[in-house]
């Protein structure tokens, strides 16, 4: 993709077929995206919730922020990795299987 120039881009983008969505349609479509946030913010939450459990688990409070830095090394690693992989095998299709 870095290869291309401006027009190359534009060409690529005309060629897709505008689609228009009935208004039940978009309805159904928002609401699975935003299903999907939800979800995703409640993930968020579930460590916090879970984290007086892993460190009993663990021995102690001073190993709370190395749980809580794995969390969001392992979040963040892995953000580049589904985006990729949603690049080969379509958004929709990842959004649906996660």
């Amino acid at each position: 993709m870095a290869d291309l120039n401006l027009t190359e881009i534009d060409a690529q983008s005309a060629e897709k077929p505008h689609v228009i969505l009935s208004r039940r349609r978009r309805w159904a479509v928002t609401g699975g995206v935003m299903l999907g946030m939800v979800l995703a913010a409640l993930e968020a939450t579930v460590v916090g919730t879970a984290m007086p459990t892993v460190i009993a688990t663990l021995g102690g409070l001073d190993r709370y922020s190395w749980v809580f830095s794995a969390y969001l090394l392992t979040s963040t690693v892995s953000v580049p990795v589904w985006g990729r992989l949603s690049d080969l095998f379509g958004r929709r299709n990842l959004y649906l299987v996660g």
